[in-house]
């Protein structure tokens, strides 16, 4: 009867039910991942060891802070490029098991950039400057690029691995359903499976002849990381070395629906699935691929880190981190201590591209399927026929027809979620029929037959102890909140983000009074306001204020004004915090395998100041730290050798300049090549990643480390530069930031339109790229006289001008189109000179002519 629900697969996980308690860190900008830190013992293949892990892993640390979300740029590609670069970082730290903000803010961000690629691809139709913005967006993308340990390999998916849209609330899954309706789909007809949205890493498993011959990560969904070598152990609760086939049963007729299958009680036994009734097949193909979730249990999570705690070891802060690490560790030894667990979600033929086929990668909105029609044809049957061939599938699924029936069964299972004994952070909806899989397809990373229903964020209150300040790498000065423990969705929290000084003062908090904590999409604690003073009169006191010093070195504090609340920076190069937080991410980007523990380690014991000095490390020193023998010792010398070949593109990265990211670096190093050959021609890269590069390369310690690591050996510092043509300089050719002979900035400096501009012996001489460098120079509206907007700004970077987004107090000159709007008012307001799109060309075709000594004063 439609709205009535269906008994579905009773298929027993059976997971223990022990509350898991995480340790949440102090707020790091850049955590390391728990993979890094254990690549301790060469890689052997055993089974599952009866004695607790013992491995030299540090634990990976969740961070208490939050980064507030981007400002909206006054340029709407600006804003959109902005987003797309945060998206990116904040992915790519989650998918490395170190997420960094909430799932709440991460939601809000893809939803803020979702809506502004909409205005840019409507606003800005033939653009070239929106076009490759709209091409880059990451939310088409699927996990993260995928970075593998040393001595690890990547593999690619012959079908890709697909992610999940998301709802945060039952209107939002009602509005899921209205878009199924557009597509022909009745949703209040149809037939639906709820499944947990387990909290762990995506990983798929080949079969062929029934023997797991391969296992990988999702990745970045078309590759991802191979770790066979951790599933082959055979230790990982639910996924079987062979699958049980005989247990399979014969196929029945197309459409025909499961019976039940053993099970029990929420969260009790490791179930295989139940026989009865299951969808199965007379022949079945010669390899087979299941879909599911590595992950640890709570009660596993928490006997893991009682036994490391015994041992003296530090206790992992999160279940999700652990497991993710230690899926993939090299050592399948180390990895089958760990008491990992695996759930399937969905089955299918390799290569399967809808009803069948061998695509090297299919589309992702075909193969969706089980790809042969001797498979069950419904996701429910699917379920029940893992279960019976021994792959762990959750007891906790529910098959129910019509809408109504799965949302009432969705919110119930919500109000369960404490009962179970995993970390889960919604459910999934599913169309049962996988025809329609197929049908419907796929919007890019997300398919349109499945939703995942985000679980709402709790609120708790406690009692505020105190707050601790933290200094970033680039010298921010986060506040921490000291709690009185609260127990959130299984988790003990005692610390909590305040996110920035200027938050903190706003929320005026005084230590012992009440506040309210949230533990947004079950990771991130924040501290949400305070709990007012009416009904918690024992909280007067007197209200916390922000430092004037740096806690870690006590140098005066700088005020950071953003679009919300302020920051506080400390700006002293040699302050302690900020050096260690500098070495651990030049670890972290540049010498694969070096934890965190270790150049900790080696900065307290004063061995290790900088970065050239860990390349002066002897063998000898290695091993005067603990736990750390001769085969560790001679692998971090590699790994330290190894470093000094990488390209310039990376270190440049590494030495984590703000502004410089990795896009930035790639940019740099391909247009200059060496580290040397950037520095001596630094003072032509535009923007405010150009004047943060000069402040670095200008310090006295930069260029003592410069100096340092070329006498080490770092082959970049000189060795990489560019070959004539491939976009770099020749040394003593032309400086400029577009390559030498092109005449591009001369051309359109003279009249002629910017896309006709040519080079060969015909074209004006390359202006000096200097020519604007004391500019700063805005620009707004529309532009046709030499060209569009887009090649106007190119032209002011390529003589020097620093082009601004926005109009302050550093702009020296606006440039005006036809147009505009915002940045004439604020020009008017801060007295900055405007001109006309035709003044401004005549002006500077005057300059040209008069050449560099000419006076740039307007």
């Amino acid at each position: 009867m439609a709205g009535e629900p269906i008994e579905g697969t009773s298929l027993d996980l059976g997971m223990r039910g022990a509350a898991i308690t995480t340790r949440d860190a102090a707020a790091a900008p850049e955590p390391p991942s728990a993979q890094q830190q254990e690549q301790e013992r060469p890689p052997t293949r055993r089974r599952r060891a009866a004695t607790p892990p013992r491995g030299a892993a540090a634990a990976v640390a969740v961070p208490a802070t939050a980064a507030p979300l981007p400002p909206i740029a006054p340029d709407l590609i600006s804003s959109v490029e902005e987003r797309q670069r945060q998206v990116r970082e904040w992915a790519a730290a989650y998918y490395a098991g170190a997420p960094v903000v909430s799932d709440d803010v991460f939601d809000q961000i893809r939803s803020e950039l979702s809506a502004l690629e909409a205005r840019l691809r409507a606003e800005r139709p033939g653009d070239a400057r929106a076009a490759r913005a709209l091409a880059s967006t990451p939310l088409t993308a699927v996990g993260a690029p995928v970075d593998v340990a040393p001595g690890a390999r990547k593999v690619r998916h012959e079908t890709a691995m697909l992610s999940l849209p998301a709802a945060a609330d039952k209107e939002a899954v009602l509005g899921w359903a209205k878009k199924l309706e557009r597509q022909g789909v009745d949703a209040g007809a149809e037939v639906f499976v709820i499944e947990p949205k387990v909290d762990g890493l995506a990983v798929r498993a080949v079969y062929r002849d029934g023997a797991l011959v391969l296992a990988a990560t999702r990745g970045d969904g078309k590759e991802g990381e191979d770790v066979t070598h951790n599933a082959l152990t055979g230790a990982i609760s639910g996924l079987p070395l062979t699958l049980n086939l005989s247990a399979v049963p014969k196929a029945t007729a197309p459409g025909a629906t499961s019976g039940g299958g053993r099970g029990g009680g929420r969260g009790r036994g490791r179930g295989k699935g139940g026989r009865g009734g299951a969808e199965g097949v007379e022949k079945l193909p010669r390899e087979l691929e299941v879909r599911g979730e590595v992950f640890m249990t709570k009660g596993d999570f928490a006997a893991l880190n009682a036994a490391r705690a015994a041992a003296g070891e530090r206790p992992f802060d999160c279940a999700r981190s652990a497991a993710a690490g230690s899926m993939r560790l090299l050592d399948p030894s180390e990895a089958a201590t760990r008491r990992l667990s695996f759930l399937g979600y969905q089955l299918l033929v390799p290569g399967a591209a809808g009803g069948g086929g061998k695509d090297p990668l299919p589309d992702a909105d075909a193969a969706v399927t089980t790809g042969s029609p001797l498979l069950p044809p419904r996701q429910s049957a699917s379920l029940a026929w893992l279960g019976a061939a021994g792959v762990a599938v959750s007891q906790d699924s529910k098959v129910c027809q019509g809408l109504v029936a799965a949302v009432g069964a969705a919110e119930d299972w919500m109000r369960a979620r404490g009962e179970l004994a995993y970390d889960s952070d919604g459910c999934v909806l599913k169309l049962d029929d996988l025809a329609l899989w197929a049908r419907l397809g796929a919007v890019d990373r997300d398919p349109r037959w499945a939703l995942a229903w985000k679980f709402p964020a709790k609120e708790f209150v406690t009692r505020l102890q105190g707050i601790e300040w933290n200094v970033g790498r680039t010298g921010l000065v986060i506040p921490v909140a000291l709690l009185d423990e609260v127990r959130i969705g299984g988790a003990a929290v005692r610390r909590a983000s305040l996110h920035s000084a200027g938050h903190l003062e706003s929320l005026g908090l005084s230590v012992g009074c009440e506040v309210r904590v949230r533990r947004s999409g079950d990771i991130i604690p924040q501290v949400m306001g305070r709990v007012p003073t009416g009904t918690n009169p024992s909280s007067q006191g007197t209200t916390l204020q922000p430092p004037t010093q740096c806690p870690a070195c006590m140098a005066p504090l700088q005020r950071q004004e953003g679009s919300g609340a302020y920051a506080l920076v400390c700006v002293n190069p040699a302050c302690a915090a900020q050096v260690e937080r500098a070495l651990l991410y030049w670890a972290d980007k540049c010498v694969k395998g070096l934890g965190e523990a270790r150049v900790k380690a080696l900065f307290e014991a004063g061995t290790v100041r900088t970065i050239a000095d860990l390349y002066k490390l002897t063998e000898a020193q290695w091993l005067a730290l603990d736990k750390v023998g001769p085969k560790t010792a001679a692998s971090y010398l590699q790994a330290l050798g190894n470093s000094l070949r990488l390209p310039t593109a990376v270190v440049l990265s590494g030495f984590g300049i703000p502004l410089v990211g990795p896009k930035m670096a790639e940019s740099l190093a391909e247009q200059w090549g060496s580290i040397r050959h950037l520095a001596d021609n630094a003072h032509v890269v535009p923007g405010a990643a150009g004047d943060s590069l000069r402040a670095w390369l200008s310090s006295a310690d930069t260029k003592q480390l410069l100096n340092e690591l070329e006498a080490v050996g770092l082959r970049c510092m000189r060795d990489a530069r560019p070959e004539a043509g491939a976009g770099g300089a020749e040394p003593g050719a032309p400086v400029s930031v577009v390559p030498a002979g092109t005449g591009t900035g001369a051309a359109a400096a003279n009249g002629v339109p910017l896309e006709e501009a040519g080079g060969g012996a015909g074209a004006p001489a390359a202006p000096p790229a200097d020519l604007l460098k004391d500019e700063h120079i805005a620009v707004t509206g529309r532009f046709s006289l030499r060209g569009s907007r887009q090649k106007l700004e190119k032209l002011l970077s390529q003589l020097g001008a620093s082009v601004q987004k926005g109009v302050n107090s550093r702009t020296t000159l606006l440039v005006c189109g036809e147009g505009g709007g915002r940045k004439r008012a604020d020009a008017e307001i801060l007295g900055v000179r405007a001109l006309a799109e035709d003044e401004f060309f005549k002006w500077l075709d005057g300059l040209m002519a008069a050449g560099p000594a000419a006076d740039q004063v307007i």
